[in-house]
């Protein structure tokens, strides 16, 4: 039978007793031993982001921050609206104020629970509704697990099946055919060396039970050999569960082990609750059960994934390079060498998710990749020459002089790459900073581009980025973030 601890709160609106209402809650915590889940008002806010104007009170969110984090307490993340409280004014004043914790042991047992908003008919909150459940829907597409990798049967029986492929002229056709065959051998190993849900519970019990006769007589060579079995299966199972939680809960600041198993265990099951989608609109009707929702969006990306686009080269690289640089190009016309493809993949992270053919970086070290390389057929890419462009990862800055005739020649040059490699622009996401430019000649500018206008600060990855030195105020946002990453822990 399990138990569990349910807290209704109503914080004091008066400040001035915030603080003995922290201490009750503590007091609370401490006589609390069950999984513990905390909601109500809490009349406190926890970052700037959790208010809709700049009136935010720091040393009152630090308390309260100081105090989730003594307890250990996760936030529910609310997944269907920003703010809970309005004073209802013609220029309101909106507020997070209803929130919701749960503690290590209520995330392990319930690990997708939820938390959406209700309806606000008449009161100035809007009600919150916690929904506890540990039903986790499973992809019926194929993921390879990297704890897969540490049984040492899994890849004699996945390279088998790799390596029964024929070769032949069309290099790509027989990749596709081994990713196939390697799949179809993968799902067959996983059905017949699945483990029984019973395994760690049981060979632990067979440890200790012969470690207990061992203390009163000698044990025959059946039941030493069948404790050393028992600890070599368990010690699989728990490398086998560190990688499958390493690998889920994308943080490397912490290194796989059964130490940290548990840690993260919590940060996935946390990351799957902040990253799930409550509710789906298409054409006007809103889809909540997981197969709609799974159905809606994968006839969108079907219908949009896959297409050809047409493609025109219509300008000349010579007036693009200087004759030098024309030929550094002579590089692209030569293929990538084994050695360097095997490089590439060796610095990617093994934890990263699979790829759409289910198959992820892990797979490919020391054991596939050697001598199947014959598809890569790619160039090297060009050597750029100075330019005001500063690119990060997927993150590309351009800096260019607030003149019409150079805002018509980017667009041309933007235009002219998307004609000519079929990567279309999406302006509406990109992002226009001006600095002292007149009114009259920014619309102009930002009617050209057809993007959003933004002013400094800005966050540009992940820090603040301005044109003049900042306060403390604009590094709250950073500092927020900081603290909710360490909350629980």
């Amino acid at each position: 039978m399990i138990s569990l601890a349910i807290t209704n709160v109503y914080g004091p609106s008066d400040h001035s007793l915030t603080d003995q209402f922290l201490t009750d809650l503590t007091g609370v915590a401490s006589s609390i031993s069950a999984p513990w889940l905390l909601i109500g008002d809490f009349n406190l806010t926890r970052s700037p982001s959790d208010k809709n104007n700049a009136n935010f009170n720091f040393s009152l969110a630090s308390r309260f921050n100081q105090t989730i984090d003594a307890l250990q307490l996760f936030e529910l993340p609310l997944l269907d609206r920003l703010f809970t409280w309005t004073n209802k004014r013609a220029s309101p004043t909106l507020a997070r104020l209803d929130r919701a914790f749960i503690c290590t042991g209520f995330g392990e047992l319930y690990p997708s629970t939820t938390l959406t908003s209700g309806h606000r008919p008449t009161s100035d909150h809007t009600p919150i509704i916690a929904t506890i459940q540990s039903k986790i829907p499973k992809p019926s597409a194929f993921r390879l697990e990297r704890s897969w990798l540490l049984d040492p049967s899994y890849l004699p029986a996945a390279l088998l099946a790799w390596h029964s492929v024929p070769s032949g002229d069309n290099e790509a056709a027989v990749l596709v055919a081994q990713i196939k065959v390697a799949r179809q051998a993968s799902k067959v190993w996983l059905r017949k060396h699945r483990s029984p849900p019973h395994l760690y519970h049981n060979c632990y019990f067979i440890i200790r039970l012969l470690d207990y006769l061992e203390e009163f007589r000698p044990l025959i060579p059946g039941e030493r050999c069948l404790r050393d079995l028992c600890s070599q299966r368990l010690e699989l199972y728990l490398c086998q569960r560190a990688a499958y939680w390493k690998q889920r809960a994308k943080f490397r600041a912490l290194k796989e082990g059964d130490a940290n198993t548990k840690f993260f265990h919590a940060r996935a099951s946390g990351r799957r609750r902040k990253n799930q989608i409550a509710t789906i609109t298409v054409d006007g009707v809103q889809l909540i059960t997981h197969q709609d929702k799974s159905d809606a969006m994968t006839a969108y990306y079907t219908s949009i994934l896959g297409i050809t686009n047409a493609t025109s080269w219509n300008f000349d690289l010579s007036t693009l390079y200087n004759s030098e640089d024309l030929q550094i190009l002579d590089d692209l016309i030569l293929p990538f060498t084994e050695a360097e493809a095997l490089l590439a993949v060796k610095s990617m992270n093994v934890n990263s998710a699979p790829g759409p053919d289910g198959f992820g970086p892990a797979c490919c070290f020391d054991q596939w990749l050697p001598g199947e390389l014959d598809y890569l057929q790619e160039r090297h890419p060009a050597v750029d020459g100075p330019c005001p462009v500063l690119q990060y990862a997927d993150d590309t800055l351009l800096l260019v002089r607030a003149e019409i005739v150079d805002i018509r020649r980017l667009k041309v040059t933007l235009d002219s790459f998307a004609m000519a490699t079929g990567l279309k622009i999406n302006y509406s996401k990109s992002t226009l900073v001006p600095m002292h430019v007149p009114q009259d000649r920014l619309e102009r500018i930002v009617w050209l581009l057809q993007c959003q206008q933004a002013s400094f600060p800005q966050v540009y990855l992940g820090l603040p980025l301005s044109n003049v030195k900042l306060n403390l105020a604009a590094f709250a946002p950073l500092i927020s973030k900081v603290d909710r990453r360490l909350s629980g822990w």
